[in-house]
């Protein structure tokens, strides 16, 4: 409307001025080469309008005709362009649904018809990738790094290449180059933590998971979780060295994760050598009404190494409350050093809810064997368990969640996949028919009784009451262990059952056996 309106205001002007020229008297004459013309004014005014228009014509059609050879030039580009962006889609798709070859063909194209080498070497470097020719692959990536609108991608690249490769050195120098770049990519920051951790650059990935918290990506409740883990693991590693610093900082872990079990175990494996045992006893007491753990009661009792085994087996008792229903793990513990202070009937009913439990674990087995030699003589039955122990279950232990890879200490990262906070205490996978081995405690509170789950296995015949026999009886012990020895080669056990002499030898070769 408002151009209209111009429009029409000049066309009023201009008819204006025309009329008023022809309203003006006067005329206008002209003498060249004996020849006179006259006319009036407003003619003269009509001729300059007329060469005006010719003289546009004119510089018009020049001005043309000068600038066409440019005009198809740029058309032929913009045509090879159109072109190669529709070479460059149709690689994209054939990228997504997989087709190398396909990808490889549209690829080849686009190079071809465009002179944008970062998008075609990005389309060429991934259609080389799915084909498998990972060298082409690098090869197309690294030429991305020249071109500084590129190089981010180039990187990316790279790094996803290497990690597809678990060349997890290479990727960390990679996602650090990235991050120059693009210092704000969070994914890239997590990316370098997730790296550093598997190897095992403790310091890079302290500064990694600041970076993390400036982010705000994460859970804050998470992120104060790998400021434990990082915590712990620094504590770990000084404990050999410096077990005051070692404990100092597994103190400070219990600010991020309250009572998680390994930085109890390291605080208190870092006391054990001081001659001030009774507070360090005080701790673990306070410790164990809030977090149960097989290894703090081990460590208990070995701050009372010297007193004799009924007192260290009283002060368990105590600590445990005399409860039947702990954890397998923890009951194998008392068992064991109610054996050593000879309270029998004590060790049997630890070993019993422990076969009740499910978890018929080597050691369970030689600990009923070793019980049925002291307190029965039951020679027979001892040779039996021993024979069960060399089939029976894994310990519990520190399982990987991801490779299931068995640690003897908790370490933040497992030792064969390099996952980091994957550790937890469990028995291993069993491989028997009809047993279940749950984990029996969680890493922060085992007090909880939804972090002890355990499965309650078929009954369990145990053996039978036997007379005890004596040296003369090895007949029979030399068939037991003929049995036993049946699923052990004479390779593995180097043992002859027919040159035994005595029950005890018996008992010693079924043990070597197990």
């Amino acid at each position: 409307m408002f151009k209209a309106l111009i429009f029409s205001s000049i066309a009023a002007l201009c008819v204006l001025v025309a009329f008023w020229i022809t309203q003006q008297p006067g005329f206008i004459v002209v003498n060249w080469l004996g020849y006179e013309l006259t006319a009036p004014v407003s003619i003269l005014f009509l001729f300059l309008v007329i060469v005006s228009g010719l003289l546009y014509i004119i510089v018009w059609l020049g001005y043309a005709l000068i600038l066409t050879p440019h005009r198809i030039r740029k058309a032929q580009e913009n045509e090879r362009r159109k072109n190669g962006y529709k070479a460059l889609t149709k690689g994209m798709a054939a990228l997504a649904a997989g087709d190398a070859l396909e990808a490889q063909r549209h690829a080849q194209k686009a190079t071809q018809l465009m002179n944008d080498p970062p998008l075609t070497l990005l389309l060429t470097a991934q259609a080389a990738q799915i084909s498998g020719d990972e060298q082409a692959a690098e090869k197309y990536f690294r030429l991305m790094l020249d071109n500084p609108d590129s190089a981010f991608l180039g990187y990316r690249g790279l790094l996803m290449q290497s990690l597809r490769q678990k060349n997890y050195k290479s990727a960390l120098t990679y996602t650090r180059e990235a991050l120059k770049i693009r210092p704000k990519a969070d994914w890239l920051a997590q990316t370098q933590f997730e790296l550093e951790t598997k190897l095992g650059e403790w310091s890079g990935a302290n500064n990694s998971l600041k970076l993390l918290k400036q982010a705000r990506k994460l859970p804050s409740a998470q992120l104060e979780r790998y400021e434990g883990i990082l915590l712990t693991e620094s504590a770990r590693q000084a404990l050999q060295d410096q077990p005051a610093i070692a404990a100092e900082k597994a103190e400070n872990v219990q600010k991020y994760i309250p009572h998680f079990i390994p930085a109890l175990i390291l605080q208190v494996k870092a006391w054990q050598h001081s001659d001030k045992k009774k507070p360090f006893a005080k701790f673990l007491e306070r410790q164990w009404q809030v977090v149960q753990h097989p290894t703090l009661l081990q460590l208990y009792c070995n701050l009372f190494d010297q007193e004799s085994p009924a007192s260290q087996f009283n002060r368990l008792q105590k600590l445990a409350g005399g409860n039947l229903n702990l954890p397998s793990d923890q009951l194998i513990i008392l068992a064991t050093t109610a054996i050593k202070a000879q309270a029998w009937s004590d060790a049997r009913q630890y070993l019993q809810q422990i076969l009740h439990n499910g978890h018929k674990t080597a050691k369970a087995c030689r600990l009923m064997a070793e019980l049925e030699e002291k307190e029965n003589q039951n020679y027979r039955a001892a040779i039996q368990w021993l024979t069960q122990a060399s089939e029976a279950l894994e310990e519990a232990t520190w399982i990987c969640q991801i490779c299931h890879t068995s640690h003897a200490e908790w370490q933040a990262c497992c030792s064969n996949c390099r996952e980091f906070d994957q550790l937890v205490w469990r028995y291993p996978p069993s491989s028997s028919p009809g047993t279940e081995n749950n984990m029996i405690i969680s890493l922060t509170s085992a007090g909880d009784k939804n972090d002890r789950t355990s499965q309650t296995s078929p009954n369990i015949a145990l053996p039978p009451p036997q007379q005890a026999i004596s040296g003369t009886s090895t007949a029979s012990l030399a068939a037991d262990i003929t049995s036993a020895s049946q699923q052990k080669t004479a390779d593995q056990t180097n043992l002859a059952p027919h040159t035994y002499t005595d029950a005890k030898s018996a008992i010693e070769a079924a043990r070597q056996i197990s």
